[in-house]
């Protein structure tokens, strides 16, 4: 009887996102991830991780503006970005 191979499981899209201020409208953060969710709980402090530039106390919390979807991986979204 023939194997049946396994099939390959299917990875994660990138997003690239844009997050802003919420308290100064002119700062904003253009990033990728295959969780923006959990990226913008990062920017905020929620939970750990998050870019360096979006941690100063005085330009949170952020909102995610736009996100552009369907990047096969990260270089295709940094690319992007």
């Amino acid at each position: 009887m023939p194997t049946c191979a396994q099939p390959k499981p299917i990875s994660a899209l990138y997003v690239v996102y844009i997050i802003r201020s919420a308290v100064r409208p002119k700062s904003t953060y253009i990033g990728s991830t295959t969780n923006p969710q959990r990226r913008l709980r990062q920017h905020n402090g929620e939970v750990t991780g998050g870019a360096g530039r979006t941690a100063r106390g005085d330009k949170r919390p952020w909102e995610m503006i736009a996100v552009v979807s369907g990047f096969p991986g990260s270089v295709a979204a940094l690319k992007f970005e």
